[in-house]
């Protein structure tokens, strides 16, 4: 199986599901599939080991539908995520510093952008 960036699932999805006059819908589904996500967390339901017949509500199912139905929304709303990725990025730096242990959701204080860095935006 061969990596895919988030760009291209992005384009995927474009493709698949893009539906006109749908966005509050797609938006409920997000808001569902994330409370299906905590559930699946807290019940720590993990994919692996799984028969294909049992691999509904697992952390890793429900995290693809939260990010599936994210860029759904972004789709429908113009926002390449990587771009995103990028700027938010930036205005974390500009904000918190770029060594500051504030800088990222987790607060490692790591650089997002270096992961980025050397890639073409296409």
């Amino acid at each position: 199986m061969r990596e895919i960036t988030l760009r291209e699932l992005q384009r995927y999805i474009a493709e698949k599901d893009n539906r006109e006059g749908q966005d509050y819908a797609y938006f409920l589904k997000l808001v569902e599939e994330v409370g299906e996500l905590a559930e699946a967390i807290h019940a720590q339901r993990r994919l692996e080991g799984l028969p294909i017949r049992d691999r509904r509500s697992t952390i890793e199912e429900e995290a693809y539908d939260v990010l599936y139905y994210l860029l759904v929304l972004c789709n429908r709303c113009g926002i390449d995520l990587t771009d995103c990725a990028h700027l938010k990025e930036r205005f974390n730096q500009e904000r918190f510093g770029v060594n500051n242990d504030q800088n990222g959701a987790w607060g490692s204080g790591a650089s997002i952008h270096n992961i980025f860095a050397g890639e073409e935006d296409a």
